[in-house]
């Protein structure tokens, strides 16, 4: 049997509600993403800055190019580490985190007593590259996950370099 149209206009589906040939609604899915990703995208609580301190002019935001010298800086630095190292005798993984901390994996070959030297030679390396800037160095164990075994400091101010073994 043949349908003959009979010349009413049919009403058309909102562009909100999304549907496939099969008749699944998408609206509920495409809610619960933007709603889940909005929630990875808020700030810490303890870092929450006001409007007022946003729009102040005391604060003046990091130059884009500062942050991509930054960046540059640590990959070369990242580079030099493989580079010397390229069996992973020494060190398995080097990676910075977003606070200007370096973070290494150590292999199970270093000894115990050569962590606080070979730690205090990152430092070295790193005042070098970054000059002017207080910096950490944070040594793990290649266990999964890894375990932190300790941490070396520079302050730039008093270039005193502290070694903190982990407990």
């Amino acid at each position: 049997m043949m349908k003959i149209f009979s010349g009413k206009k049919r009403a058309t589906q909102s562009p909100l509600a999304l549907r496939n040939t099969s008749g699944m609604n998408y609206r509920r899915p495409i809610l619960i993403a933007c709603v889940a990703t909005s929630l990875f995208l808020l700030p810490e609580p303890g870092s929450a800055i006001s409007l007022k301190e946003l729009l102040s002019p005391s604060r003046e935001p990091e130059p884009v190019a500062a942050v991509d010298t930054q960046k540059a800086k640590q990959a070369q630095f990242l580079k030099k580490i493989r580079a010397s190292d390229p069996s992973k005798k020494t060190i398995e993984s080097a990676v910075f985190n977003g606070k200007n901390e370096l973070g290494v994996i150590l292999s199970r070959d270093v000894p115990m007593q050569s962590i606080r030297p070979l730690t205090k030679s990152l430092l070295t390396q790193l005042a070098k590259e970054f000059p002017g800037q207080d910096l950490t160095v944070l040594t793990y164990a290649p266990t999964s996950p890894p375990m932190k075994i300790g941490t070396g400091h520079l302050d730039a101010s008093t270039r005193s370099m502290t070694y903190t073994p982990a407990r």
